[in-house]
């Protein structure tokens, strides 16, 4: 069947193609143009279907949905139903964006009504452009806000005409929510430097940590939260040394730290041995309301390394004590002396970038003693 029907320059030619769709079993699998130009202009050369398309003229677009969008990636989240509750701590990001979804027919509008804690949407906001995002767009990079917790009414509607002009093609509307989890957690349980304030490993659960390659002894432990604030964290070291304390401020340290600017931790010796460490984060201070707890079992090994030479000496000579390795940890090195029923006999410095020191036994009584900097020991006699 031949369809004829002519225009100029820009204007839209429309042609009636109900005759072709209509009666039944009537599959178009082809249609075919042909251009002839009149006498009196080059209307061949000047005639493009680039923008061709074929639509139902009685077919209304329609407004099918709305999507949740991340605006940091400008990606989908999720489809977003009436009815939905959104966790807003659980999302990939708090700044969104609400996109009208539109069935491909094109729209002159869309207009948005939102109302719930957030009023910073007029009722009034039109979309002439697609994507049609609630809290507007630059070239598709969507602009995102941070709604409040609350209950909210979000309504679109289409329009024929921009700025919500001519007629009203079709409108979709939803309720949705937005909660916190008012439960926080913890993120992650890290052991640090206390002496470089530096972290020196994320503890998991069998981790196995050689003192020798952190450098020190004087270590804490640190939990992280999620979110980083929480009302409190309480923390509680079992193994050769039994800790617990509770922490209302972060850093939420094992050993507390000076609360300042500088972030200074503070740290104890540590043994080596077997530890369990359990936090627990509290929506409130001292350790009180909802709460949810993580524990971790690790393993200190090795040491620093102390040698005694000579190990057998008399009480009014000197001996030298030598550590492996030279003394970077920016503080100087205590070292104990104790005899065989822990009582403390004196004390010794391993001063910074160096990695021995020397000990004078004047009358240091006959016996055996144990040295050590807190991980490492070694044993000395003195003979008289």
């Amino acid at each position: 069947e031949l369809i004829s029907f002519s225009g100029s320059n820009d204007t839209t030619i429309s042609a009636n193609l109900s005759s072709l769709l209509s009666g039944p079993g009537v599959a178009i699998t082809l249609f075919r143009f042909s251009v002839e130009a009149d006498a009196t202009a080059d209307a061949a050369n000047n005639f493009s279907f680039d923008n061709f398309r074929i639509f139902d003229a009685a077919a209304t677009p329609q407004i099918t949905g709305f999507t949740l969008i991340n605006s940091l990636t400008e990606g989908d989240i999720a489809l977003l139903n009436d009815g939905d509750v959104l966790v807003s701590n659980e999302l990939p990001t708090d700044l969104i964006n609400i996109r009208a979804d539109i069935d491909g027919l094109e729209v002159g509008s869309v207009g948005f009504e939102l109302t719930g804690p957030n009023l910073g949407v007029s009722p009034a906001r039109f979309e002439n452009v697609a994507p049609f995002a609630l809290f507007g767009d630059v070239n598709s990079n969507y602009n995102g806000v941070r709604l409040k917790p609350g209950q909210y009414t979000l309504k679109a509607t289409a329009y024929s005409g921009a700025n919500g002009e001519g007629s009203e093609l079709s409108s979709a509307e939803i309720t949705f929510t937005i909660i916190l989890n008012t439960t926080p957690q913890i993120a992650e349980i890290v052991l640090f430097n206390a002496e470089t304030d530096k972290e020196v490993a994320v503890l998991t659960d069998g981790a196995q940590i050689d003192l020798s390659q952190v450098g020190t002894n004087n270590l804490t432990i640190v939990a992280r939260t999620s979110p980083k604030t929480v009302g409190s964290v309480k923390l509680a070291l079992s193994g050769p040394l039994n800790i617990n304390r509770v922490e209302n401020l972060a850093p939420y340290a094992l050993f507390g730290d000076s609360n300042n600017s500088t972030g200074d931790l503070f740290g104890q010796a540590f043994t080596a041995g077997s530890y369990s460490i359990t936090a627990t984060a509290y929506n409130e201070s001292n350790a009180t309301g909802a709460n949810s707890s993580q524990t971790v079992q690790f393993e200190l090994i090795g040491g620093t390394g102390l040698t005694v030479f000579p190990n057998i000496t008399s009480s009014s000579s000197r001996t030298t004590v030598k550590r492996e390795g030279i003394n970077n940890s920016g503080k100087a090195v205590v070292l104990t002396i104790t005899d065989m029923l822990g009582r403390t006999m004196g004390t010794a410095i391993i001063q910074v970038g160096k990695d021995s020191t020397v000990l004078n036994l004047n009358n240091v009584p006959e016996g055996q003693y144990i040295i050590s900097d807190g991980v490492s020991q070694t044993r000395m006699t003195v003979e008289n």
